[in-house]
């Protein structure tokens, strides 16, 4: 009952709006963009006067997709509505805050598991695959027809977000949907190709140098490395270049949680990317750090120093430690337990663990 008044709310607000801004998260990733695509493109078809706006450029693999040209990354409107898509937090939105202040209403479509929300109108479910399978029931409830454009970007959401269905337990609904939106005339292969069938000879080269150099631990269940600014500029490479490859180390055999630490351009802090295969909740370690995201894809912004770096690798020792003592079972306890679990000192002593190398 909650739920359907919660939905008559969000309609309401979308009706009497005119003027509706629509905003993905900084770092933007496929599954903000296909979101922030196909809320935009949708309320454009029903008239409404739409701003999509994202603080960061689009990655290249993702200006292929429909409307991309049409995405600002300021505006001066003073919006009815304004909408996050896979925002768990205010700060996720990056310098567009601004935009939301000024606004009439805010409203939130969001599927992290550890959020702090920020709206007083939300439409949020941690169990939904993606923020474009939550906009995808919007846009059915606010009569929005899908057409193969709006499909294209909603199929992209999915896709990415869950690593080409890889990535998380996906539901039975979450394919009901993709169905869906294939009914629309859209060809998968004009989805997978793009992103997938070719790879950029500057992924592959920071691959290269992210395996090379590293580190396995807790018997091969945890690997990380690290890119440096160095590192972008040695192979023509930005920064989204290395968006990718977290997964590609969680991909590998025994590995059961990968952590990628990017170095900021301001080299004072770096950017943590976690993938965790079933089993680990990489959203309760990127919590304890400050960040947020999902039990298979998480992150967080951390100090630039060995000290932090140490902290954290020492969180997720003991969060592969505690989940395969409690083997099938959800690892479910507060964040609080991981960050500061173990003294530094701890790792000093570990055999497996190539201190020098943090």
């Amino acid at each position: 009952m909650r739920q359907l008044k919660i939905m008559e709310q969000i309609k309401n607000s979308i009706k009497e709006a005119g003027a509706i801004l629509v905003c993905g998260h900084k770092n933007p990733d496929g599954d903000s963009l296909g979101a922030l695509l196909a809320l935009g493109l949708g309320l454009k078809s029903i008239g409404k006067d739409v701003t999509m706006l994202c603080s960061d450029e689009i990655p290249a693999r993702f200006k292929h997709l429909p409307g991309a040209d049409d995405v600002v990354s300021f505006t001066n409107t003073r919006a009815d509505l304004a909408i996050a898509v896979d925002c768990g937090s205010r700060e996720m939105l990056g310098t567009q805050f601004y935009a939301f202040e000024r606004a009439e209403k805010i409203l939130e479509i969001d599927h992290h598991l550890v959020r702090d929300s920020f709206a007083p109108l939300s439409l949020v479910d941690a169990n939904a695959s993606s923020a474009g399978e939550l906009v995808y029931f919007l846009l059915k409830a606010i009569d929005v027809k899908v057409d193969k454009d709006i499909a294209h970007n909603i199929f992209t959401s999915i896709m990415v977000e869950s690593n080409s269905f890889r990535l998380v337990d996906l539901s039975a609904q979450t394919f009901e949907i993709c169905s869906e939106l294939l009914r629309t005339g859209l060809k998968y292969s004009s989805v997978r190709e793009p992103l997938y069938r070719s790879v950029s000879r500057e992924v592959e080269l920071l691959s290269a140098l992210c395996i090379s150099r590293c580190c396995f631990v807790s018997e091969g269940q945890l690997a990380y490395s690290t890119i440096t600014c160095g590192d972008l500029k040695r192979v023509g490479a930005c920064e989204s270049d290395a968006d990718p490859i977290a997964a590609r180390l969680n991909s590998l055999n025994g590995v059961a949680l990968a952590i990628l630490f990017r170095e900021k351009e301001s080299k004072k802090e770096l950017r943590v990317s976690m993938r965790a295969k079933s089993g680990i909740n990489a959203a309760l370690l990127a919590a304890a750090f400050g960040g947020g995201g999902h039990s298979g894809a998480a992150g967080c912004t951390i100090p630039n120093n060995k000290h932090k770096k140490l902290e954290l690798l020492c969180a997720a020792r003991t969060l592969i430690k505690t989940a395969s003592e409690r083997g099938s079972k959800p690892f479910t306890d507060s964040v609080s337990k991981l960050s500061g679990a173990l003294p530094v000192t701890y790792y000093k002593e570990q055999k497996d663990y190539e201190y020098d190398r943090v």
